[in-house]
């Protein structure tokens, strides 16, 4: 079954559909599992319960199905009829909010891995064709199926614009994942999307949402308890950026405190940096490593210097450069095991050894040279337990 034109998708009515279940609902009506009684197949029908209808995701899908964005991990759209009341997608499985529900493990590092480069992949097509989602969200991902590695799409264009009107925009969705310009009211582009698929990420991560506040205060409450206080810049653009901060004498910005706003602390977790998540999970500690590291990069204040579709596709997270800079690191040892005979002691130098092999490593932060001629005397495990520590 192919996108069809709007005067064929006219041609449709609810009586070629044959309700098996209820999917899912919403403020806009309901999502059910349909067979369409002429193709034989089976499809997902969202249904609305607005007299105004679905027009402008309508319109926004059927852009996106022009430029074939089915195939950049976006839900294939089928058709629309009863004046865009009723569309008519591709059926998936469950959501990513239902899986981790019924999971109620932390995802594995592949699992986030893999959803992450998908979604990645959809934002960077929305970007080249100039579109922001503005509602990515664990409730709008969905897994296609449940075999490993996932199959992953991003869904709900209810809120989907242009680029070009984004300055003109108002955004009003869920405040777990806004994004900091939304907050602030500073101009923004498809970049919040970015900063979602982050608190996304974060859930995966952490197994509970980063910023679960219930208004823009408590939002910025926890943004700065994790990522510190905005850049002075960011403050000064913000419209509403006082509603929230106050300069001090010494020209520095921070949080004003409203007392009784927040009785109750939502969070479910303890750590107030998240570089204390690697420590908490020591196991794959590489990997790990690079996972916070994308994390933080999603997660900047300033959406100038947040990471985009693209580089998130480049990230050794995704690419899993880091394994070759371990197998380098392994065989350097290995090396080094063949020159020094077992049980014996040896004179090494070790900062000519460091400076020797260290252009393998050029990710490092250079070591400090020992001065000339000086020599120390190791046993073979310590030089290959301390080369580079």
């Amino acid at each position: 079954m192919g996108t069809t034109s709007s005067s064929s998708a006219d041609d449709s009515c609810i009586e070629d559909y044959k309700f098996l279940s209820r999917l899912g609902y919403g403020g806009f009506g309901d999502v059910f599992k349909c067979v369409d009684k002429r193709t034989k197949k089976i499809v997902a029908l969202k249904v609305s319960n607005r007299p105004w209808g679905l027009v402008r995701e309508a319109s926004m899908l059927k852009k996106l199905m022009d430029h074939k964005l089915d195939q950049c991990n976006i839900v294939k759209f089928y058709n629309s009829f009863g004046t865009d009341r009723c569309l008519v997608f591709e059926p998936l499985d469950i959501s990513l909010k239902g899986h981790l529900a019924e999971t109620k493990v932390v995802m594995q590092l592949q699992d986030i891995r893999t959803v992450i480069e998908q979604m990645a992949e959809a934002l960077d097509a929305l970007k080249k064709i100039g579109v922001i989602h503005s509602d990515v969200n664990t409730n709008n991902i969905m897994l296609m199926d449940r075999v490993r590695p996932f199959r992953v799409k991003l869904i709900d264009f209810g809120m989907a614009i242009s680029t070009c009107s984004a300055e003109q925009s108002h955004i009003d969705h869920g405040y777990s994942n806004r994004a900091p310009e939304i907050i602030l009211r500073l101009p923004f582009t498809e970049a919040i999307d970015m900063w979602s698929l982050g608190c996304v990420m974060g859930k995966m991560v952490v197994g509970s949402i980063l910023f679960p506040g219930r208004n823009n205060y408590e939002m910025l409450q926890y943004i700065v308890d994790l990522l510190g206080l905005p850049p002075a810049h960011v403050i000064n653009v913000g419209s509403e950026s006082r509603d929230y901060f106050t300069e001090t004498d010494s020209q520095h910005w921070e949080l004003i405190e409203y007392w009784g706003l927040r009785k109750s602390d939502n969070r479910r977790y303890t750590f107030r940096s998240l570089d204390e998540v690697i420590t908490i999970n020591k196991s794959e500690a590489d990997e790990m490593k690079e996972c916070i590291n994308l994390l933080k990069a999603m997660l900047q204040w300033d959406a100038r210097e947040r990471i985009i579709p693209s580089e998130v596709l480049a990230h050794p997270l995704i690419t899993r450069s880091y394994l070759n800079k371990s197998s380098s690191l392994n065989n350097c040892y290995s090396q080094i095991k063949c020159v020094v005979p077992r049980n014996e002691v040896c004179l090494v130098d070790v900062g000519n050894m460091r400076m020797a092999l260290w252009p393998q490593f050029p990710s490092r932060a250079a070591p400090v040279q020992t001065s000339s001629g000086q020599q120390q005397l190791w046993q073979k495990e310590f030089v290959l337990q301390n080369l580079f520590n």
